[in-house]
Formats: C-alpha cells, sequence, structure tokens
C-alpha cells in the first residue's frame, strides 16, 4: 500500500511536468514551483513519504521492513543493501521534488519553464489524493488496519496479531532510519546528473 500510493502519484506527477513542459530530465528541469504549486504539493507528499519520513505512511512502511530485518537476524550485509537502497529512494524523492521544481533549469528551458502552467483538476487530482491518503494512513494508520491484517493474515495463512503505529519509541529501527535518512541526504547532494 505504502508502494503503490507514492509510487503511483509520483508517476503522475512526472506525466503532469512531461506534458507542462515536454520533458521528465531533472537534469535540466527546475523552477516549476510557482508555476505549478498544487503539483509541488502532490510531488511533495508522496516523495516524502517515499523517502520515509514522519508522519506518512512511507516511514511507518520502512520501519516496519527494518523491524522485520532485524527479527530475521538478517545478516549484515543484507542489512547494508536494505539501508544503501533506502537511501537511494530518499535521494531520488529529493530530486524529484527539489530539483524540478525547486532548482534552476538549464538556459534551453527557461521559457518553457516560464510557459508551464498548472494543468486541469483532472491532471492534478489524482496524484494529491494519492500522496494525501499516504499522510492520512500516517497519521491514522487505525483505517487501514484491518485491511492490513487480512491481508498479511492471507499470505501468512494465519492471523497475525499486529497492532500499526506511526511511533514506537526510540528503537534499532529508528535509528536505521536517520541512518537512512543522513545516507541518502548524502547522496542526494552528491548527485551528478
Amino acid at each position: 500500500l505504502v508502494h503503490a500510493l507514492y509510487k503511483a502519484a509520483l508517476f503522475m506527477v512526472a506525466g503532469i511536468i512531461d506534458h507542462a513542459t515536454g520533458t521528465r530530465d531533472t537534469a535540466i528541469l527546475g523552477g516549476l514551483a510557482a508555476r505549478m504549486p498544487t503539483t509541488l504539493i502532490a510531488a511533495c507528499l508522496a516523495g516524502l513519504s517515499m523517502a520515509g519520513l514522519p508522519p506518512l505512511l512511507g516511514f511507518m512502511g520502512k520501519e516496519l521492513i527494518y523491524e522485520a530485518a532485524l527479527l530475521s537476524n538478517m545478516s549484515l550485509i543484507v542489512m547494508v543493501v536494505a539501508i544503501g537502497a533506502n537511501a537511494c529512494m530518499v535521494a531520488i524523492a529529493a530530486v524529484i521534488a527539489l530539483r524540478c521544481f525547486v532548482g534552476r533549469p538549464q538556459a534551453e528551458l527557461q521559457e518553457t519553464v516560464q510557459a508551464a502552467t498548472e494543468p486541469s483538476i483532472r491532471m492534478w487530482m489524482g496524484p494529491l489524493i494519492l500522496a494525501a491518503l499516504g499522510l492520512v494512513f500516517g497519521l491514522l494508520p487505525g483505517l487501514i488496519q484491518p485491511f492490513l491484517v487480512q491481508a498479511a493474515a492471507a499470505v501468512q495463512g494465519e492471523s497475525l496479531p499486529y497492532t500499526l503505529s506511526l511511533w514506537h519509541g526510540i528503537t534499532p529501527m529508528l535509528a536505521l532510519s536517520a541512518v537512512t535518512l543522513v545516507a541518502g541526504a548524502v547522496l542526494f547532494f552528491n548527485w551528478d546528473l
């Protein structure tokens, strides 16, 4: 569910950007925030969930992945790979949200960006709803818990007593999330497109 909400929203945002500018190339795009504020909100909410930041559902999903990894006594190499993959998600989320909307466009796109406009409600409503659901379900996980517990029970073949919660306190999973965010920030600031 986490993946579906942020990924679908971000794919639609990419389509909106391509429709408005004729490109999705993050290496040359930038400056769209003032021209497309609603699309920016959708991109930021979905990107923050993809990065696994609280209070979005993506944070809960990342914490659950780390909890499962720690409980299964995963090898150190596999854990490092998992942290690296999640750090890449943080960096990519920042590229999508920051480079396209806040960064400076390359010279050949200056006029195109200045001419870009927010699309009709039919285009931005879908990604905005999906991204907003990532926030709503992160803040109110009880809304989706019955469905997710039933889905997990169907896969597992038995009932699983688990309570979704945004905050579990200071835990090893929270420490791994912090390491992931720092590594993702380092990747983003060293991203050379």
